[in-house]
């Protein structure tokens, strides 16, 4: 999890803005209190108030705006609207904040360009979380144009901070770590050790993301280096609390205890309440994902000894996680008086999310108590909030999609319009070396067939675009819709399946419980179709990149991810011990490698053995993956690579939904490159993976 606190970034607060987070102060005074108080105090104070009390920090907004109205100074009245701005920003209401921060943006004509590139600053992040990415990424773009004509570095730094928070969020990957980079050399360059921190710890973030934990893992280990030399308790804390989340989540639970437990102390020691609550939570989790379910009840407990210190979202989540922990331990009372009082919050909050989680573990509950009405009921609040968040999901994905588009479209114009300039300088100057006279009107007539052939070749590239635009935008949402809407049913069928089975599988007949089993297998094969098809659709709106990168390390990775299945069939994975590095997008070539090694294990009848080679020829890298499988037909050589084929689909002898080679192929020809296999039947497959030198580059 990213904390971006200590660095206090001018877009969260503004290098001119006279109000600050205070780690000290986690609760604000009462309006009758601060009748005297200067304007900077009142907002100060309603931005505590804030995440728990927007009718407060509204009061608060308001007894700030009478003194700046008073004043009739255009420097207050560009406070307090960016204060009020920053009220309905934490509360999510970002309409609001986003019309007092555009009066902001106009008073800051009267007051400083230091207060308008802040504004924007708070502009760009209200326009990401409304999903409106482009016009975001425009924001940023621009104060880093203003910034590098300042030589203002420390706007530089936020602004990619900003870019790469953008990129993160419509899951490029690639491009989030670019801009990280970009904001960690700005920070470096002047010294501001703070930015470095926060720069490292939002690289974890994403490696963490893509799953390359090593990667994460380095990156955080710098973070942590920095932070004891700049001897900062709450940034030592907040490192430990992002190291403890990675081992978490590679199941290195003991030292994820560790990890939470420490920054629990530093917590403490500087008492910031509000972390220590979100300290607690973090260990809760851990230790219920060791089952340790009553020193997880004691965290969970101790949340609620800070109840006023509690943000209203994290107030609800300790509710769920207590609900769970006591469905684990089988206090069903407990356990529903709990969920019921989160799924109080969360409605009062308008967290639909949460609300989701909670109506359907109510319904769960319920269901298993005997209670079928009251399920029911729950159950169909928990299908309309699936169904609205499922709508806001989709708006958000054809956002992120229309954005990742549009930023491919441009990569191109730009690529082609360099190409363009490279030919007409080229002719120029063979040109300058004829007659001179004939060369001028020589270049003055090229240049002009050059501009309309230009223009009428982009009117072209615009509307086959268009056209491949709109087919994509259908195949996502039809992956997407069948990954999402249709799981939950899924799961529905095989509750029911299963409580029909436990309450009245006795009085049924062996062959009505036979086919009970066939339908809960079924539904489970779907459920995996459904899982891969959302993997696929993820692929195909993933961005190529040239990195450059060792397969030999990423064989390495891999093959740490499937221990479980190499151990299981005793398998054996040997790699080259030299081989070429090619360039390729940092979460591309593991997803490569893992689909091909998969299905060289899964077609094996004993002791797989996967060997993997690779060699140089002809302005190529080709990869080989061999194994000592069953083979493959000749004649199956193109089908083999078509969505949801497989071979063996009617033996039901091997696993599969036919999409693994589908998503391999994808991913080779966004680099321009070529995929195939040889074989023979009971001896063994390879398939050979041929990349050029250099891939497409994306900026």
């Amino acid at each position: 999890m990213r904390n971006i606190y200590p660095i206090i970034i001018f877009f969260l607060f503004g290098s001119t803005a006279s109000y600050a987070v205070n780690p000290a102060f986690d609760s604000a005074q009462q309006p009758e209190d601060v009748t005297v108080k200067s304007i900077s105090d009142l907002l100060d104070m309603s931005y505590q108030a804030s995440y728990k009390d927007i009718q407060k920090a509204e009061q608060f907004c308001e007894m700030a705006l009478k003194k700046a109205q008073y004043s009739n100074r255009p420097k207050d009245l560009f406070e307090v609207n960016r204060g009020y701005g920053l009220v309905y920003e934490n509360n999510n209401i970002l309409d609001k904040a986003l019309a007092y921060y555009t009066k902001a943006l106009q008073l800051s004509a009267q007051t400083s360009e230091t207060d308008r590139i802040t504004i924007m600053g708070d502009i760009a992040i209200v326009y990401k979380k409304m999903g409106e990415y482009k016009k975001s990424r425009d924001y940023y773009l621009e104060i880093i144009e203003k910034a590098t004509a300042t030589k203002d570095e420390e706007m530089q730094e936020a602004a990619y901070d900003g870019l790469g928070s953008i990129y993160e969020s419509v899951g490029d990957f690639g491009n989030a770590v670019k801009y990280y980079f970009q904001s960690l050399s700005v920070a470096e360059s002047y010294g501001n050790r703070w930015g470095q921190i926060v720069s490292y710890q939002n690289i974890a973030t994403v490696y963490r993301k893509a799953k390359n934990y090593k990667l994460a893992l380095d990156a955080i280990q710098k973070s942590d280096k920095l932070a004891k030399l700049e001897n900062d308790t709450l940034q030592i804390a907040n490192v430990y609390n992002d190291l403890g989340e990675i081992l978490a989540d590679q199941e290195q639970f003991e030292a994820a205890a560790a990890k939470h437990k420490a920054a629990l102390e530093l917590f403490k020691t500087v008492g910031f309440k509000t972390k220590i609550v979100k300290s607690y939570l973090n260990n809760a989790t851990v230790a219920m994902s060791q089952k340790q379910y009553a020193q997880a009840e004691s965290f969970l407990l101790q949340c609620f000894e800070y109840k006023e210190n509690f943000w209203n979202y994290d107030h609800a989540n300790a509710y769920y996680n207590l609900g769970e922990l006591y469905l684990l331990t089988d206090r069903q009372d407990k356990a529903e008086i709990a969920l019921k009082q989160g799924l109080t919050v969360s409605q009062q909050f308008g967290f639909k999310d949460l609300s989701q989680k909670f109506t359907f573990k109510l319904y769960e509950l319920n269901k298993q108590k005997g209670n079928f009405g009251t399920a029911f009921g729950y159950l169909d609040q928990s299908n309309s909030l699936r169904d609205s968040l499922f709508n806001e999901q989709q708006n958000k994905q054809v956002a992120e999609s229309q954005f990742l588009y549009d930023v491919a479209k441009r990569n191109e114009q730009i690529q082609e319009l360099k190409e363009t300039n490279s030919r007409n300088t080229l002719l120029a100057i063979t040109s300058i070396f004829s007659v001179m006279l004939i060369s001028l009107l020589y270049i003055v007539f090229i240049r002009g067939k050059n501009n309309k052939a230009l223009i009428y070749k982009n009117t072209e590239i615009q509307v086959q675009y268009k056209r491949l635009e709109e087919s994509n935008e259908i195949l996502r949402q039809f992956a997407y819709a069948a990954a999402h809407d249709l799981k939950e049913p899924l799961r529905n069928i095989g509750s029911f399946v299963n409580l029909i089975q436990r309450r009245s599988g006795a009085q049924l007949s062996e062959e009505s419980n036979e086919y009970m089993g066939f339908v809960i297998k079924g539904v489970k094969r779907m459920n995996n179709l459904l899982t891969d098809l959302l993997q696929y659709s993820t692929v195909i709106t993933q961005n190529a990149t040239d990195e450059l990168l060792n397969p030999k390390e990423i064989v390495t990775e891999v093959s740490e991810n499937l221990q479980s299945t190499i151990l299981s069939k005793h398998a054996i994975i040997q790699c080259a011990e030299h081989m070429p590095s090619v360039y390729m997008n940092r979460l591309h070539l593991p997803q490569l490698m893992q689909n091909l090694i998969s299905n060289s294990l899964k077609f094996v009848e004993t002791d797989p053995k996967v060997n993997i080679s690779a060699r140089q020829e002809n302005g190529q890298t080709i990869l080989e993956i061999r194994d000592n499988g069953i083979g493959i037909k000749q004649e199956y050589a193109e089908k083999v690579f078509n969505l949801f084929h497989q071979l063996h689909k009617n033996t039901g002898k091997y696993e599969g939904t036919g999409i693994g080679l589908t998503i391999c192929k994808n991913i080779v020809e966004k680099y321009n490159g070529h995929i195939w296999f040889e074989s023979e039947e009971n001896k063994g497959t390879s398939f050979f993976v041929a990349l050029p030198h250099r891939a497409p580059a994306v900026s």
